[in-house]
């Protein structure tokens, strides 16, 4: 071992850096040439999902210096459930995190899951959670857990570093804390904040670098008007377009689209994600029409948006059940586009994710959790020729056919074939059905749709050597 023992520290972390992560644990073991760098990398990404693993490993952090100056990245998924009958008890766990979290000296995420709902007193029995914790380096922090005193603090020693912060309790107690702390973030791009929280949060902080704001509302805590959400966020980023705008909230959220638009709140992506529809009446659990025209009107104002992502959660709860076809889908997608011609790519509730390829040129993506291919799709459309966008789609083919002359080939083939569409001769249905998957076959080639279950079809591999 004479040879090994000379290798650098790092020499051996790299080649330990191939081994997968279930075997490292062992590989400390082999000899002290390997513990250091096994070590290093079995606590630099730490993720802790049960209370067992919690424990242990925290305990191991605590007691191992190595193991403590190794951790960078430190995920305590495993969410801590806190009730008057237990907080006694956990009191030895919250102990044990808080001392090892004073030793994680070069941590660079960070994130704490604490589930207590109704009892703001209990917040003593884990307030000193970070009391004396300093990272230097610290950039992310993700915590789901009701606002504190040392929290608070916690946060004005780590303003310089933070480039993205969450703050989502499920209390709504306490969250005045963060309000008029005159905070300056000048790193962070990214805040995630519940309702209660980010309107305190951004009452007196300066967000310089923000580009990405998420709000989470939750039905177990008195909401926040939605105007007064909204005017928050606009007041801190005033004329900034942020790269992304993200809302977990109740109901189909018009209003809070409508909001949006009427503080003129820029923003490439829009994802409003509608959850908790239990306390609607029945006749409200419809879509319906007039929703749609306000959610028009509201995108007609907004002229910087790329993305709008307006869903529904059916994983749980109740939830409405889907009131369009796909045909009237689509409808609502082409009217959106028109009237926000910055749209680019769009979703509504319960429908497919749809993308703009040009013009009024627009196309489904494939999704499989409801059966929908989109090759099966487009062939039906394009074959009956119902497809609404079928003109802007050919003129824009047209266009390439100077530079390619199969193109004009192409689209001169589908034309002709229309005009045998409703001959029962078997020759003349091959013929429209090849001309059909033929142009099918060339739109993808100049990428105004795709699908990986169309690359293996005859047509398209003819055309995209031609087109290569």
């Amino acid at each position: 071992m004479a040879t090994t023992n000379n290798l650098p520290l790092e020499i051996w972390e790299e080649i330990v850096s191939f081994l997968p992560v279930s075997t490292l644990s062992s590989v400390c073991l082999v000899s002290k040439a390997f513990h250091i760098p096994g070590t290093r990398l079995l606590y630099r990404y730490i993720d802790l999902n049960t209370v067992h693993q919690t424990v242990g490993c925290l305990k191991t952090l605590e007691k191992s210096t190595l193991a403590a100056r190794s951790a960078r990245h430190l995920w305590m998924n495993y969410k801590v459930e806190l009730y008057p009958e237990g907080s006694v008890v956990m009191q030895g766990f919250f102990r044990l995190i808080s001392r090892s979290l004073k030793r994680l000296l070069n941590l660079r995420t960070l994130e704490i899951r604490v589930v207590h709902r109704e009892f703001p007193h209990l917040s003593e029995y884990f307030d000193y959670l970070f009391d004396g914790c300093n990272y230097p380096h610290l950039t992310m922090l993700l915590l789901y857990m009701p606002i504190t005193r040392n929290l608070v603090s916690f946060l004005n020693r780590h303003q310089s570093t933070l480039k993205t912060l969450f703050l989502v309790p499920l209390t709504y107690y306490n969250s005045e804390q963060v309000a008029g702390k005159n905070w300056l973030f000048p790193k962070l791009t990214w805040f995630h904040g519940a309702d209660t929280v980010t309107p305190n949060f951004l009452s007196s902080c300066s967000l310089p670098a923000i580009q990405r704001f998420e709000v989470t509302c939750s039905l177990e805590t008195p909401g926040t008007a939605i105007q007064d959400l909204i005017k928050s966020i606009k007041k801190t980023c005033g004329d900034r377009r942020l790269t992304q705008l993200n809302f977990n909230r109740s109901g189909w959220n018009v209003e809070l689209i409508e909001a949006i638009a009427a503080q003129s709140l820029s923003s490439m992506i829009l994802s409003v994600h509608c959850i908790w529809f239990d306390d609607l009446p029945e006749e409200d659990m419809i879509l319906g029409q007039e929703r749609l025209d306000l959610v028009a009107d509201s995108l007609s104002r907004l002229s910087s948006l790329r993305s709008l992502y307006w869903t529904v959660e059916t994983k749980f709860g109740e939830h409405p059940p889907p009131s369009l076809t796909l045909d009237e889908e689509l409808k609502v997608v082409l009217r959106f586009g028109n009237v926000c011609p910055s749209l680019v790519r769009c979703q509504i509730p319960h429908g497919l994710v749809w993308t703009r390829c040009i013009k009024n040129v627009w196309m489904p993506n494939d999704d499989i959790s409801k059966g929908f291919t989109v090759v099966r799709w487009f062939f039906d459309q394009l074959h009956s020729r119902q497809y609404p966008a079928l003109d802007d789609l050919l003129e824009s083919l047209t266009v390439y056919s100077s530079l390619y002359s199969f193109i004009k080939e192409v689209v001169d083939g589908f034309r002709d074939a229309g005009n045998k569409l409703g001959s029962d001769a078997a020759e003349d249905k091959a013929y429209c059905k090849s001309r059909t998957l033929e142009l099918m076959a060339v739109s993808m080639v100049l990428r105004f749709w795709y699908s990986s279950g169309f690359k293996k079809n005859p047509a398209y591999c003819k055309f995209s050597k031609l087109y290569s």
